[in-house]
């Protein structure tokens, strides 16, 4: 697999059905990666913590909860090798990346933990709404942010592009 999709945790469904993106949201993923002509066996689909956080809040996850979360998803990716990962939503990106702003990061190539990542909205955003809190809709973001992640696929580095800067 070249691409990974990783979210933050269960939910009711996934934790019922015992596999990520089995509820509202992976539906909603799915259309995402429909539309761009894929499917979800083209990615390796997985999450930071594979069980459901109390009350469906992330938040209530200790940080060594999140710390071996981190290290498991890390043995699973190390063993599929991704060319690039993309993180959906603000838990998963500062889980594996510690970027503190899903608002200020997404859609940007960085490194962590020895992959290259992107990330974008949690598709749980089109579900409530499918706005950010300033009322931009998500979804052709999200739409751009895949695309971006799908010419990324084709290498593992990053690729820097180089600047020219001129002091005048």
């Amino acid at each position: 697999m070249r691409i990974a999709l990783i979210g933050e945790a269960w939910g009711r469904m996934e934790e019922i059905d015992g596999k990520p993106f089995v509820g509202a949201a992976g539906q909603q993923l799915d259309s995402i990666i429909k539309q761009l002509g894929r499917t979800s066996e083209d990615f390796y689909i997985d999450n930071i913590i594979n069980k459901r956080p109390p009350n469906n809040d992330f938040s209530k996850f200790t940080e060594e909860e999140i710390i071996e979360g981190v290290a498991a998803l890390k043995c699973r990716l190390d063993k599929i090798k991704p060319n690039i990962i993309i993180l959906l939503g603000a838990n998963a990106l500062k889980s594996f990346t510690s970027l503190p702003s899903i608002e200020k990061w997404r859609g940007s190539i960085v490194e962590a933990n020895g992959y290259k990542v992107t990330s974008t909205y949690h598709p749980s955003m089109l579900v409530r709404g499918g706005k950010t809190r300033d009322g931009v809709p998500v979804r052709p973001i999200m739409l751009l942010d895949f695309k971006k992640a799908f010419k990324e696929s084709g290498y593992p580095e990053v690729r820097y592009k180089d600047r020219e800067r001129i002091i005048s």
